[in-house]
C-alpha cells in the first residue's frame, strides 16, 4: 500500500504546531524560572543518588571480595593451629578476617567472613569468641543467606558442646530441625541422640535416633542409629 504523501502545507502546520508547543515550554521557562531550576535540581540528585548508590554497592562489593579472597588464603596457608611458631600466620588471618567482616560488614563476603573467623576460632579452642561471633553472624543474616543458618546453628552447637554446655548444644540442634527444608536435619537427629544420652535422657536420645531412621533410610549413620536405638532399648549405657 503506497505511502500517503505529505503536502508542504500539512508539513508547515505539523512544524508550526511544533513550534508553539516549544514556545510554550520557553514560555513557561522563562515565566517560572525558580520552579524550573527547583525541579531540574531535585530529578539530577534523584539520577546521581540512585546512581551513585548502585556505583557504591557495586564497588563496594567488589572490594569486599577482593578483601575476603585475601583472607581465606592467609587461611589456607595455615598448616598446624597448635603450633607456637605459627603464631603471626594465625593472628594474620584472624585479623583479615576480622577486617573483612567489620569494614564490609553489610556485604555478602563481610557476612560470610564472620562464619569463617568463628570457625578459624574453633579450631584454635578460642571457643567463648567462636561462640561469639556465631551469634554476631547469626543475627547479621539477610533472607536470601537463611540456607547458612543451619550450619551456624550446628557449629555453635559444637562449640557450646566443647565448652560442656550440652543443653545449649541440644537446644541449637532443635532448632536445626524446627527450620524449613532437610538441610543438616539427618545429622541434627544424629547429634541429638547422641548428647542426650550424655545428658541421661534416654528417651530424648532414643527419640532422636528414631527420627533419624524413620526419615532419613539413606543415611550413612543409619546402621549406627539402630544399633544405638537397640542399646538404648536395652537398657545399656551409651
Amino acid at each position: 500500500m503506497a505511502k500517503k504523501r505529505i503536502s508542504r502545507k500539512e508539513l508547515l502546520d505539523q512544524s508550526d504546531e511544533f513550534i508553539t508547543q516549544t514556545q510554550r515550554v520557553f514560555n513557561f521557562v522563562s515565566e517560572h524560572p525558580k520552579k524550573i531550576i527547583l525541579g531540574a535540581s531535585i530529578v539530577l540528585a534523584v539520577v546521581i543518588a540512585i546512581f551513585g548508590i548502585k556505583f557504591y554497592f557495586d564497588y563496594n562489593a567488589r572490594q569486599a571480595l577482593a578483601a575476603y579472597d585475601q583472607a581465606m588464603l592467609k587461611v589456607s596457608k595455615l598448616k598446624n593451629l597448635d603450633s607456637k611458631s605459627n603464631g603471626e600466620e594465625v593472628e594474620a588471618a584472624l585479623d583479615a578476617l576480622e577486617r573483612v567482616s567489620t569494614m564490609y560488614s553489610r556485604t555478602a563476603p563481610g557476612r560470610q567472613a564472620l562464619f569463617d573467623l568463628g570457625t578459624l576460632y574453633f579450631h584454635l579452642k578460642q571457643y567463648n569468641q567462636a561462640i561469639f561471633t556465631y551469634k554476631k553472624g547469626l543475627n547479621a543474616l539477610k533472607p536470601e543467606e537463611e540456607a547458612l543458618r543451619p550450619f551456624i546453628l550446628d557449629s555453635l552447637a559444637y562449640a557450646y558442646e566443647a565448652q560442656d554446655k550440652l543443653n545449649e548444644a541440644a537446644a541449637r540442634w532443635e532448632e536445626i530441625i524446627q527450620l524449613p527444608g532437610e538441610l543438616l536435619k539427618e545429622q541434627a537427629f544424629f547429634s541429638l541422640g547422641r548428647i542426650y544420652a550424655a545428658m541421661n535422657q534416654p528417651e530424648k536420645s532414643r527419640n532422636a535416633y528414631q527420627q533419624l531412621v524413620d526419615r532419613f533410610p539413606n543415611s550413612p549413620n543409619l546402621n549406627l542409629a539402630r544399633f544405638k536405638l537397640k542399646k538404648t532399648a536395652q537398657g545399656k549405657s551409651e
